[in-house]
């Protein structure tokens, strides 16, 4: 199961970018929350609330003023600034009795390979994958056993296994992992050898010029 929090949401009206940003100053980020057949709603998050936010995904219970029950959602996007990584934005999506959602899950990868002892380094290619499924089905991550793996191999995305009710999207092909050896990089020459070089460089000229 997915870990749940709770987080208060603000309401807002139409505001110019400057009041936006007044108020992301403020701590406040401005939030839309989605949901299938419905219009979307905005309001303002806490920026120390997405701050406190778990790794990996978990539902949010959005907390309206003006609502009974909590929205329950997840966190599909944050919007960072090009400048200083500060969070712009937050979408979130509603999450439906019924109704399937596409997000996005991140891929892990367990055990310890046995190329590691042969001089090999693991080199993850693909470390997350977008699915569709029931929310009731959602997993945190999935995982993928590399300790198999030996020089040179890999591991591929059709060999993630997955329950029946959860549809792979993307992607549904190309490798996961690889075991490489990293190319070993020439030894700098030292003071010696370089002298000698430039000795017998010297000696060339000197008899192309005879």
């Amino acid at each position: 199961m997915l870990e749940t929090v709770k987080w208060e949401a603000i309401p807002r009206e139409d505001m110019t970018k400057g009041q936006l940003k007044d108020n992301r100053e403020k701590g406040m980020i401005p939030a839309v929350v989605s949901s299938r057949g419905k219009e979307s709603t905005s309001f303002f998050v806490k920026l120390s609330d997405l701050q406190r936010r778990p790794y990996g995904n978990f539902i949010v219970d959005l907390v309206f003023p003006d609502k009974k029950e909590p929205i329950n959602c997840f966190l599909k996007n944050i919007q960072f600034s090009h400048v200083g990584y500060k969070i712009l934005h937050v979408d979130f999506q509603e999450l439906t009795k019924g109704q399937e959602v596409d997000i996005e899950i991140p891929l892990r990868l367990t055990g310890e390979p046995v190329g590691l002892d042969k001089g090999g380094m693991v080199n993850q290619l693909i470390d997350s994958v977008m699915i569709r499924t029931l929310p009731r089905h959602l997993p945190e991550k999935f995982e993928m056993d590399i300790s198999h793996l030996d020089v040179n191999d890999s591991i591929d995305i059709t060999e993630l296994e997955l329950p029946e009710e959860i549809t792979l999207l993307d992607p549904t092909e190309g490798t996961v992992a690889s075991i490489i050896v990293p190319k070993e990089e020439p030894e700098p020459e030292t003071e010696e050898e370089e002298e000698e070089l430039e000795e017998e460089e010297a000696e060339t000229e000197e008899t192309s010029e005879e």
